[in-house]
């Protein structure tokens, strides 16, 4: 016999949100599932319509019709609803929810021409600055350091506390700036 699985369909809209959230626990135990959905209910006045169970604040919870009955008969839980799964909860209901935004369509001809689904799109990533390139030849303050013993952070404060800006291929320098560079940062 193949294990059952209780499968809740929650969906509801919260008015800032522009689409439905929709959270969809799965439990290998009946009992399980019905210590989530007492949870979830927290005492609120609730209905049934169908195969639907609605809450006051018009959150929808779809079951299987089947598994209703299986969930309600299951005996309580002796163990409580997980610490994470409780903040999940009232995330869902109450809380922020993370939405994706589907690409717009207004009609047929909008579809992929090969019948495929629309991808959701996410937001755009913010373009990387590429760092500059060391120049060939120059020495940096880690490679200094290595030579002499001493850790490299010390050197770098002491190269923010002489108050010399910092490149932007980093703290390295010029050859003929090495024995100015290991006298102000101490080094031998």
């Amino acid at each position: 016999m193949k294990d059952q699985r209780f499968v809740i369909y929650a969906t509801g809209h919260r008015p800032p949100d522009q689409y439905s959230r929709c959270y969809v626990p799965v439990f290998e135990r009946a009992d399980h599932a019905r210590a989530w959905l007492m949870k979830f209910i927290a005492g609120k006045e609730h209905r049934f319509e169908g195969d639907c169970l609605i809450l006051e604040t018009d959150f929808t919870i779809k079951l299987r019709s089947e598994q209703w009955t299986q969930i309600m008969a299951a005996p309580i839980a002796n163990e409580e609803v997980r610490a994470d799964v409780a903040q999940l909860i009232l995330r869902f209901k109450y809380g922020t929810w993370d939405e994706v935004h589907v690409k717009a369509v207004a009609s047929d001809d909008d579809l992929p021409e090969d019948g495929g689904a629309i991808i959701a799109q996410r937001a755009p990533r913010r373009e990387r600055v590429a760092k500059a390139q060391r120049p060939d030849g120059y020495v940096t303050i880690t490679e200094l350091c290595a030579a002499s013993g001493t850790p490299a952070m010390i050197a770098r404060a002491a190269l923010r506390a002489s108050g010399r800006a910092k490149p932007d291929y980093g703290w390295a320098f010029a050859p003929s700036e090495v024995p100015a560079i290991k006298k102000l940062c101490g080094l031998k």
